[in-house]
């Protein structure tokens, strides 16, 4: 569904305010003003956004799915932040959104509903991590740095009424914004099993 290198390659129209889908659909993320995050040349692959933490998100478009992989590179500034922190949600309730909470676990969110376990491989350190979250209509699965990291039963119908979703962005009344960097966010309407 999309593929995000944050590379700031101009000679895809890319910029600062910019990040386009390398993937077929389209689905190119973008920001105005002071929610835009930091380019940085030092990404896990090439460039990457570093996120403030407080108001920092690129949008896209609605992305609901009823069986997803979401997969990133991300390197946090800090760990055991008392409301953990977003790396996907939508903007309304419904949706599904990825992140880590304030015990340094990475979840699968129905916002507004429930989540559905995390993983058991705590990233509670300043390096870089890839984290990938699959989910095939009754079950989610955790991987983090390629490695199988835990599984549950879940089952959800994800909608958030054509909402939009924000890299980046927690659930948004709790002020849960990732603070740190994101690179080669990729988002698949399928489970796909992860290694790096």
């Amino acid at each position: 569904m999309l593929m995000y290198n944050f590379d700031n390659v101009s000679a895809l129209g890319e910029s600062d305010t910019l990040a386009r889908d390398v993937s077929i659909y389209g689905n190119d993320a973008t920001c105005s003003g002071s929610y835009c995050p930091a380019w940085t040349p030092d990404g896990k692959y090439g460039g990457a956004f570093q996120f403030n933490g407080a108001n920092n998100v690129l949008s896209i478009d609605n992305m609901d799915l009823s069986t997803l992989t979401f997969s990133a590179w991300i390197k946090r500034n800090s760990a055991n932040l008392p409301l953990g922190e977003g790396l996907i949600h939508p903007n309304e309730c419904g949706g599904w959104g990825v992140g880590i909470n304030a015990d340094n676990v990475v979840y699968l969110d129905w916002l507004c509903n429930f989540g559905a376990g995390g993983a058991s491989v705590f990233i509670d350190d300043t390096d870089w991590h890839h984290v990938a979250v699959t989910y095939d209509g009754t079950g989610v699965a955790y991987y983090i740095d390629g490695i199988a990291s835990g599984s549950s039963a879940f089952s959800a119908s994800f909608d958030s009424g054509g909402a939009g979703y924000h890299v980046g962005q927690g659930w948004p009344p709790n002020g849960q914004n990732f603070n740190g960097a994101i690179d080669e966010v990729r988002i698949f309407n399928a489970p796909f099993p992860q290694r790096r």
